[in-house]
């Protein structure tokens, strides 16, 4: 496994001793493994999400362009999603 070295503030450091200490982890780099992967899972997750959300605004336009949209604006919309979600007022 390669070996990489960089600096934590001293919050950052304090942290990890925590999580070592507490029995949580065995070693400072357990800690910082853990924390890669769960950041490297965000960062997928985020790029699916935004995938996704490319995908919709696609269809949007698309549906737009054959005149597949509502006539309503955005505060009859904005008011009718209220009245089916109470807790928006």
């Amino acid at each position: 496994m390669p070996t990489t070295s960089f600096n934590l503030t001293d919050s950052l450091a304090e942290w990890v001793a925590q999580q070592v200490g507490s029995g949580a982890y065995k070693n400072a780099s357990e800690v910082i493994r853990e924390g890669l992967r769960t950041l490297k899972q965000q960062d997928e997750k985020n790029a699916l999400e935004l995938d996704l959300m490319r995908q919709k605004i696609l269809t949007g336009l698309n549906q737009a362009d054959h005149g597949d949209y509502s006539k309503r604006n955005v505060k009859k919309i904005i008011a009718d999603t209220k009245k089916k979600i109470p807790a928006l007022d």
